[in-house]
């Protein structure tokens, strides 16, 4: 009984630490096209 517990943590573990690495990705991909947006409307300027 304990193995399947542990087989199950360790399942949500990895699936959660692939979420939150997509989400970081995705945080980073967002952060990076606001910040050259910005520094376009700048160097419009």
């Amino acid at each position: 009984m304990i193995p399947i517990l542990c087989n199950m943590v360790t399942f949500l573990f990895n699936k959660n630490r692939i979420l939150t690495y997509q989400y970081l990705y995705m945080a980073r991909i967002s952060f990076q096209t606001t910040y050259y947006h910005f520094a376009n409307i700048k160097s419009f300027r």
